[in-house]
């Protein structure tokens, strides 16, 4: 090998490793290969996006759903028209990519300025890929929370994404922790303003107080530009979301039971006073929180409500559970692995849609001895990638699951009215255009404009406000049978309220006088009844 050969290869050691030299280069095809595999695998987690139903209300001639679809700040769906009329399939998939992508940096960041090397990280990021798809974390306060591999709540997991990212971004670069953060709150205003609270509340902490005017800039001119939008009939969002709000419900104590988790993982660290920020941060959303769920604080109500800010405990926890596992392979301890395993199997559901974290848990006992006791690194990121593997090919998938009647409704044309929820029906069935999106409700309580349009549609229907309806016990986000079976439908001015209005879909038991024009099973064990106007 020759001096330029050489020279090459120390270069490519010194890119591929974190401190590598020139003694180390022949030892790095093999892990590069290795991390190059695992974060491949890691963003190729594909699942159904509710993203891909604002496309295909975009897509269809209703102007109720077209500015619905467009309504909650986010620069994503104001550039959703840009992509033209693309298949929900590649709508899914490409933003499967982009969550997964994205966290996979903000990880990446945080394992560089931790001084993680390649090996560890790639280890660092199964640690996080494992805890995922495990119950204790999915749960989140007052919304579904996954820090590595995306579900299918495309606006929330990749809001998220960018603030772990732009919290990362902070600590190794300000500048581009400035950008990063503009751009999560463009992304997602919500997220992205409570990460704003989070990073000034650290330099505030760190006494670094003059890093706080950006945030704080950002944060006041995103709030000004919006204001007079959040402003308009809010008090009608209220009333909705207290009936159907399923993020804005109030505080109870099995909701803050996952808090438990991240609470032992602090107290197994090594370094407890760098969890400060992150327990602070999350004691003052869940004291705004209950001020204004619980107790109905008036003080800027609609605004603070908007904020959503038990939603910051969920970015509290990531950090924490981030923190935990650098401290881990900085200082494997027995104790850190017998105390979370014991916990994972604890607040695990193990019914028969869960059985596979069973197996989830013992892999991470597994790698989590293999590391204590010094086994070869590339033997435990062999058994990461494995079952990183194993999983995406189990679960990654772009469609919803179908329903009985599309074999019906596949074939037909026009628009339908449906009496309970299913948020995806426009997504599987291409002609057929919602009249209301019963399964898509909540969508409207941070649009209150589209809330008025939709509310006259619904009162033309049923002779109902939408705010009058009865406080669901169980709040879901959407409108079921049960909240409106006992409502008279005035099926004769249907077709005066909407010409094009051509099937009614609803439960078997609703037994409206029209024509039936297919009954059957959807699949799941409920019987449903498509009727037909003309």
């Amino acid at each position: 090998m020759g001096y330029f050969d050489v020279s090459i290869m120390a270069r490519f050691t010194k890119m591929t490793t974190y401190g590598g030299g020139l003694s180390k280069a022949y030892n790095t095809w093999p892990y590069f290969l290795s991390v190059l595999i695992l974060i491949l695998v890691s963003f190729t987690i594909i699942r159904p996006q509710h993203i891909a139903v604002d496309f295909a209300w975009i897509a269809s001639d209703s102007s109720l759903l077209y500015n619905a679809s467009l309504g909650n700040g986010s620069i994503i769906t104001k550039a959703i028209p840009l992509f033209g009329n693309i298949s929900s399939e590649l709508v899914s998939v490409l933003f499967s990519i982009v969550i997964s992508l994205t966290s996979v940096v903000g990880l990446f960041v945080y394992a560089k300025y931790s001084k993680l090397d390649l090996i560890d990280t790639c280890i660092f990021l199964g640690f996080i890929f494992l805890i995922d798809h495990m119950s204790v974390v999915d749960m989140g306060m007052n919304y579904p929370m996954k820090i590595l591999s995306g579900g299918s709540n495309t606006n929330g997991e990749i809001g998220l994404a960018f603030s772990v990212l732009s919290i990362a971004l902070y600590k190794y670069k300000k500048y581009a922790g400035n950008i990063a953060l503009l751009v999560a709150i463009l992304v997602h205003p919500t997220i992205g303003l409570l990460t704003s609270a989070y990073v000034s509340l650290q330099f505030f902490l760190g006494k670094n107080y003059s890093s706080i005017v950006y945030p704080a800039l950002i944060s006041v001119g995103i709030i000004l530009l919006n204001y007079n939008k959040m402003s308009v009939d809010g008090n009608y969002s209220l009333l909705l979301g207290e009936i159907i709000g399923v993020h804005r419900k109030e505080i109870l104590l099995s909701d803050i039971q996952f808090l438990f988790v991240p609470l032992v993982l602090t107290l197994l660290s090594s370094n407890k006073k760098q969890f400060i920020v992150e327990w602070l941060f999350i004691a003052i959303c869940l004291s705004v929180s209950f001020l204004y769920y619980n107790l109905s604080m008036n003080f800027m109500r609609y605004e603070i409500m908007a904020l959503m800010p038990s939603r910051g405990v969920n970015i509290g926890v990531s950090i924490i559970i981030i923190k935990f596992y650098i401290d881990f392979l900085r200082n494997p301890k027995k104790s850190k692995i017998i105390l979370p395993v014991i916990l994972f199997i604890l607040f695990t559901e193990l019914d028969a849609t869960y059985r596979i974290f069973i197996f989830f848990i013992s892999v991470y006992a597994i790698v989590s001895l293999m590391y204590y006791f010094g086994l070869k690194k590339s033997y435990i990121l062999a058994l990461i990638l494995f079952l990183v593997s194993l999983t995406n090919s189990k679960l990654s998938h772009a469609n919803p699951s179908p329903r009985g009647y599309d074999e019906f409704l596949k074939t037909k044309q026009g628009y339908i009215l449906t009496l309970f929820s299913d948020s995806n029906i426009m997504v599987r069935n291409k002609d057929i255009t919602e009249l209301i999106p019963m399964g898509q409700m909540n969508g409207y309580i941070y649009n209150p404009k589209g809330l008025i349009s939709v509310n006259k549609m619904f009162h033309k229907i049923f002779d109902i406000n939408l705010w009058d309806l009865k406080r669901q016990k169980k709040k879901c986000g959407c409108i079921r049978f049960k909240d409106i079976q006992d409502l008279n439908i005035d099926i004769k001015s249907l077709r005066q309220i909407e010409p094009r209005l051509k099937y009614i879909l609803a439960p078997s038991h609703a037994n409206l006088d029209l024509p039936v024009a297919w009954v059957g099973d959807n699949g799941w064990g409920d019987n449903f009844t498509v009727y037909q106007l003309d």
